[in-house]
């Protein structure tokens, strides 16, 4: 073998060695994106202004990343899949429904939404 043989196998194994570490790396950040982007919340009902009737309405939406969750400062249960159903009971007039969730690193996030309770006359 000579010497520039030699020379261009040593930078192929460079090269190799450089694309499974970029490799190892980016396969790291893909597994932990969850942890990186924090608690995330989306709620489904009820949408924020909504007016209703009943004083007895169905919060329901579907949570990822979170190891505590709670409505209005009472903590709430999720499935498997980060699905979430809790009734609750609306005051006459404006109410304001809070959702707070936190993840086990601690990053918080807090949801509001406003709906009125219309009362019958």
């Amino acid at each position: 073998m000579t010497l520039d043989e030699i020379s261009v196998r040593i930078r192929q194994k460079k090269f190799i060695l450089f694309l499974v570490i970029i490799g190892v790396f980016a396969y790291g950040i893909f597994q932990a994106r969850n942890y990186i982007l924090g608690p995330h919340i989306v709620l489904e009902s009820p949408k924020d202004g909504q007016s209703f009737k009943e004083t007895l309405i169905s919060v329901n939406g579907k949570a990822k990343n979170v190891s505590y969750i709670a409505l209005n400062g009472r903590p709430i249960y999720i499935d498997n899949d980060g699905n979430f159903n809790e009734d609750i009971l609306l005051a006459p007039g404006l109410n304001i429904i809070v959702i707070e969730a936190k993840d086990k690193f601690g990053a918080k996030v807090l949801l509001r939404r406003q709906v009125t309770l219309i009362p019958q006359m």
